[in-house]
């Protein structure tokens, strides 16, 4: 079966550092919050993931270079980017431009 493959990253609450390998954590625990991979790409073919903050580059809409985040929506089953309560869906029409760990300062007038 050729499915999507699950991926994830993490990052350490403890020592306040992106973590690629999560060979030796339980997804319980505490210390860590994991970030699935979207299965998707940017406009670089960089992976895109749960937690990046991307800016949008759709040419028709009121969506053009908006900063947000992308997250997990139960309610529509996928990821969204997220732009001051506004949500659309991830195109590769959008560049990672770094994630609420490392860059929280990208979105202090861009509130998810």
């Amino acid at each position: 079966m050729n499915g999507r493959k699950l991926k994830f990253r993490m990052w350490d609450k403890v020592i306040n550092k992106m973590m690629p390998d999560l060979n030796t954590v339980a997804f319980n625990d505490p210390e860590y919050e994991f970030m699935q991979f979207t299965g998707l790409y940017d406009d670089g073919d960089k992976e895109i993931y749960e937690g990046d903050i991307v800016i949008t580059k759709y040419q028709s809409s009121n969506w053009w270079h908006k900063i947000g985040v992308v997250k997990w929506k139960n309610q529509s089953s996928c990821f969204k980017v997220i732009h001051n309560g506004d949500q659309c869906g991830i195109t590769n029409a959008v560049e990672v431009i770094g994630n609420i760990f490392e860059n929280p300062e990208l979105l202090v007038d861009n509130q998810p």
